[in-house]
């Protein structure tokens, strides 16, 4: 991992530098584990929704403490040390009230009007609202390997497994099949999403066996 946690990227480093959004495009293609704001994002970039400057610096901060990322470019340094600690004036918006002229489904929202006042609508919800959802899984095979990971681990076979799902949010259909999400005997990592199991030792293709090591926490094939 690059630099260090002691300065963060902004969204200027995102704004000046194009090249970020490609990386932290790639980086939650390949991302398979459990963190909530990481998922959200991936799930976002399968619908073909575009991130927005705070979500791929955000990203990015996460990258900078992934072990397995390197060469990730150093932040911008700040212009000046200086902090203006002044209070900040505080002010009340202004609303009037405006009809929307959208009246297909779609999310509040507010705009600035003329002479600094705000519209507010209060949106008109879909017939159909659905969130993803997970549902338990057993697994009985006791060796998994993460598609992109280093090691062969083995399985918590009493671990909570389970299934999650990723319908379409205002529509009947599902955005992508069912994820399955395994635990591990260890915690690096401590879930595997997509994995790949395996019921005995002779059952890992030799390829892997090549590639991929033990794990040195839980032991991965070892006895």
């Amino acid at each position: 991992m690059t630099g260090g946690p002691e300065r963060k990227y902004t969204d200027r480093d995102v704004r000046e530098n194009p090249t970020f959004v490609d990386l932290v495009e790639a980086y939650l293609h390949r991302y398979e584990g459990d963190f909530e704001f990481l998922i959200d994002n991936k799930m976002r970039l399968a619908q073909n929704i575009t991130l927005t400057t705070g979500q791929v610096r955000g990203v990015l901060n996460c990258m900078r403490h992934d072990p397995r990322v390197r060469n990730l470019p150093e932040p911008l340094p700040y212009d000046d040390n200086v902090i203006d600690l002044e209070p900040r004036k505080r002010y009340r918006k202004k609303y009037g009230i405006e009809p929307c002229d959208d009246y297909k489904p779609h999310y509040p929202h507010e705009w600035a009007g003329e002479q600094g006042i705000y519209f507010k609508c209060a949106g008109i919800d879909w017939s159909i609202n659905r969130n993803s959802f997970t549902t338990p899984a057993t697994v009985r095979r006791p060796f998994v390997v993460a598609r992109t990971g280093a090691y062969i681990h083995k399985v918590d076979l009493h671990g909570d497994h389970h299934f999650r799902w990723y319908p379409e949010p205002h529509d009947w259909g599902w955005i992508m099949e069912p994820v399955l999400h395994v635990k591990t005997a260890c915690k690096y990592p401590h879930w595997i999403e997509k994995p790949l199991l395996f019921s005995v030792e002779e059952d890992v293709p030799e390829p892997l066996r090549t590639d991929r090591a033990n794990c040195p926490h839980c032991g991965g094939l070892s006895p």
